[in-house]
Parts: C-alpha cells; structure tokens; sequence
C-alpha cells in the first residue's frame, strides 16, 4: 500500500495517483461467513462477529441475526459528537440467486445511498471503514483493494522511460534553439 505522506514518487504520478480508503483497513461483514455459521439456515438464527487487535484485545463486535428475506445487523459505537456510545440496529436485505448444480446463494442488498440515489447493488460483503457509523458495499465509501495501489516496477520502470523521453526531447529542443 502507498502511504501518502512518505511515498517516494515523482511528483507528477503521485498528482495522478487518486487515494482511496483500502478496503482492507476496514470492518466487514462477509455473506459468506455467515453462511458457513449457519445464519441463514432459519429465522432467527444469530451469531457475533468480532474483530480483535494485535494485543488480542477485543476492539469491535457485531450481532447478525436472521429474518425471512435479511438480516438485522446491531452494534455499538462510539458518537464523538455527542461523547457517548451509541446503539445501532438496522436491516438488510438478501436477495437469493440459484446455483447451476442446485441450491441458492445468498447476497446482501447495500442500503446505502450516493448522490441521492440509492445503492442496492448485490454484494457479498459489506465495510465500515473507520470514522463511519454503517455497514455499506465498498462502491459506496468508494474504497480499493490494496492489490489495486500497489505499483509494480513494471509501472514505476514505464513511468520513468516516459519522464526521461520527455526530459531528452526538452534537451534536444533547448540545444536547437
């Protein structure tokens, strides 16, 4: 991943490069998982994420539990505006699509909104980056992978011939003229 403040890059890429939140720095909540816990095999059905630090200290925990057609997500969290934790308890939708050799998949239906209009895209997981306050699909906090940032020396090795083509024209030029 490239950290803003101390990438060593020309500065005419680093202009170019647009930083977006990775999606790994962020809390998720996979269908997935959930699946392979068993959320989805009644109503009702529930199970508690949690995310430790790397002094195995508990830093954050979700509730998922089942209804017919979603799945209410609860939490608490901390509101710095008005300095105290706050409840949070709300719905999202799954939708189901079939499986070529039977049975159905289940998807979360993002409730997040962008630009006045709502998501509802079909997604696999949902994030919470830090600072945020929902669980949304990554289309709408705008994130990348980290795979995506990361610059090959192939990238960095083109970026520079075509630095140093431009910078042997500009010489060229200057020595004509």
């Amino acid at each position: 991943m490239i950290c803003r403040k101390c990438a060593i890059l020309p500065n005419d890429f680093a202009r170019r490069w647009p930083w977006r939140e990775p999606a790994e720095m962020c809390l998720t909540i996979s269908v997935f998982k959930l699946r392979q816990k068993g959320v989805f095999s009644k109503d009702g059905a529930e199970t508690t994420l949690s995310w430790w630090n790397t002094d195995r200290h508990l830093t954050d925990s979700v509730t998922v539990r089942s209804e017919r057609d979603s799945v209410i997500i609860s939490y608490m969290i901390y509101n710095a505006r008005r300095g105290e934790p706050e409840y949070m308890s709300y719905p999202v939708s799954l939708v189901y699509t079939e499986c070529h050799f039977g049975g159905s998949r289940p998807w979360f239906v993002c409730p997040g909104w962008r630009d006045g209009v709502s998501c509802h895209r079909r997604v696999g997981k949902l994030y919470m980056p830090p600072g945020e306050d929902v669980f949304l699909c990554r289309h709408c906090y705008d994130l990348t992978y980290a795979s995506q940032m990361r610059l090959t020396l192939s990238h960095i090795h083109a970026r520079l011939g075509r630095m140093l083509e431009r910078a042997e024209r500009r010489r060229r030029k200057q020595s004509k003229g």
